[in-house]
């Protein structure tokens, strides 16, 4: 039985991930406008985006290989499995054996690299330079994230999604300044992600629809990761039962809805915030987590 509610909770997770995926974005964009006292598009809006998008024809350019007729595709399944592995309700997913940071962190990177690859391959002025920005940023954001999820794993005993949250509930990483930052790193690199440019210029039609798709799936993949990290209240275990479930859907609709306002407020009250030195500060924040978890033993 403890299977089988396992993998009900596994299918409905992935289809409140596909669902929750575009209305987050929309969601964003509107607080955004309200809070700038304009009048925005409906947070359906990226809903009606891809459909249109998805009704016009492709136009790719001659000198396009394979790599940009692949890229899309590849970057919404990374993107997918991605969000798919991390928990949003629930705990004890089929998929939680495989929920480990460090899993998390390389298709985060597999996906920055297949775009890179792609706003490059059709040679434009425009991809080329997207792609040497997103790669600058990529220096300080990858050691960044990798020394993120060693300082959590440390103070965890292991780097598995499912252990780590767990270990937050039971409190036995908090209070803890070396997890603090550790999570306080990982939400300021969520962001870069969330403001930075898109390398859709040498896309269009059903391709630059993917696209989207993926940045949208990106960004509720780190929504849910901060938020799981850093409020996972309410999460329950796969095998409890509806009860608890409803409890953690509410729960995780709370966090969605707080990251949106976070993303919004940052996105009209603090526009001059350079990406690059924000990925910089994430980097000193996990570097004084490192040496705050080692000088600790792990149990802070």
């Amino acid at each position: 039985m403890s299977i089988l509610l396992s993998l009900v909770t596994q299918v409905a997770h992935i289809v409140l991930m596909l669902l929750a995926a575009p209305l987050l974005a929309g969601l964003v964009g509107v607080l955004s406008d309200r809070l700038a006292g304009r009048e925005g598009p409906p947070i359906v809006q990226p809903w009606r985006d891809l459909s249109r998008l998805f009704r016009k024809h492709t136009v790719r350019a001659e000198n396009a290989s394979c790599v940009t007729r692949l890229a899309p595709k590849l970057s919404v399944v990374v993107a997918a499995v991605g969000v798919f592995l991390i928990p949003s309700f629930a705990l004890g997913m089929v998929s939680a054996p495989l929920a480990d940071l460090l899993s998390l962190a390389m298709l985060f990177a597999l996906g920055r690299i297949v775009l890179v690859l792609a706003a490059m391959d059709a040679g434009t002025g425009e991809g080329g330079v997207a792609a040497a920005e997103t790669s600058r940023l990529a220096i300080a954001a990858e050691p960044a994230l990798l020394l993120a999820v060693f300082t959590l794993a440390l103070l965890a005993g292991g780097g598995n999604l499912d252990q780590i949250i767990g270990a937050r509930l039971e409190g036995l990483l908090l209070p803890g300044p070396a997890s603090a930052l550790a999570v306080a790193a990982l939400a300021l690199l969520g962001w870069t992600e969330a403001v930075r440019p898109g390398m859709d210029t040498a896309f269009s039609a059903r391709d630059l629809a993917l696209l989207q798709i993926a940045e949208q799936l990106r960004l509720l993949a780190w929504c849910d990761l901060i938020g799981a990290l850093a409020l996972p209240f309410g999460m329950a275990a796969a095998g409890i039962g509806s009860a608890a479930w409803g409890i953690g859907l509410l729960a995780w609709v709370g966090r969605l809805l707080l990251a949106a306002l976070v993303l919004a407020g940052v996105r009209v009250f603090a526009p001059a915030l350079r990406v690059p030195a924000v990925v910089v500060f994430a980097l000193l924040l996990c570097g004084i987590a490192v040496v705050l978890g080692l000088v600790g033993g792990g149990t802070t």
